[in-house]
């Protein structure tokens, strides 16, 4: 008699917590059930703290991206000087200065990833800085080498949301489903008791299930869209 569906890893934060807020309003509507609701308004309590962990893990995140982009477009602005070095020999694309730095084309190294763009380009400073064209390109390069920093700290912002995840959000989902379980068995005993229905018990769980994505696209459970529930 009487049922409760099992919360998901793969569940946003906001449908968890849509759960958690029509049960216990559902618990502080009913005469018989208002001292189950204490529990589900100290789990929702958790649930916030959980999600600005996680809305802190994504920024992380994304200010990490935005950085890798930021490096990413400045280096190939500067790969943009291949124009400049075909034009000092004489538009021939087969000399061998351009073709130093570029055996085929230059959107060809444009249109790299940041990482490999920055190993495609390392040892350019030293060699621009003997070409007799302005060497202002030399410091550029030198410069934007630093994206790799950006690089790493996208790596490291990833773990960080991955540990968060793990330490945080799992424990909230057992907590929640722990939760939800014993106040199936306390509602089953008072249906019971007052000769109450399957459809009473039941009453008190949404049945319906929100799924959302994350604003990186991720959507391993770690708490999908931040947009509030209706």
């Amino acid at each position: 008699m009487g049922q409760v569906r099992t919360i998901q890893l793969t569940e946003s934060l906001d449908a968890i917590w849509e759960q958690l807020v029509y049960t216990e309003g559902r618990f502080l509507g009913d005469a018989l059930t208002r001292d189950l609701a204490a529990a589900h308004a100290d789990l929702l309590k958790t649930l916030e703290t959980v999600r600005a962990g996680q809305h802190a893990a994504w920024r992380t995140e994304v200010v990490a991206q935005a950085s890798a982009n930021t490096h990413n477009g400045l280096l190939n602005a500067a790969t943009s000087f291949g124009s400049k070095l075909l034009a000092a020999v004489t538009g021939k694309r087969d000399h061998a200065r351009r073709r130093r730095y570029f055996p085929d084309a230059v959107s060809d190294v444009v249109k790299l990833a940041l990482g490999r763009h920055i190993e495609r380009v390392r040892g350019w400073p030293s060699s621009l800085r003997g070409e007799p064209e302005p060497s202002s390109f030399a410091d550029c390069f030198e410069q934007h080498l630093e994206g790799g920093g950006a690089l790493r700290s996208r790596v490291d912002a990833a773990s960080a949301r991955s540990d968060q995840r793990v330490g945080e959000i799992v424990a909230l989902v057992e907590d929640v489903n722990a939760a939800r379980l014993s106040a199936l068995g306390r509602l089953l005993q008072r249906a019971v008791k007052n000769d109450l229905s399957r459809e009473w018990v039941e009453s008190f769980f949404r049945r319906s299930q929100r799924r959302a994505s994350a604003p990186n696209g991720d959507t391993s459970g770690d708490g999908g869209g931040v947009s509030p529930a209706p």
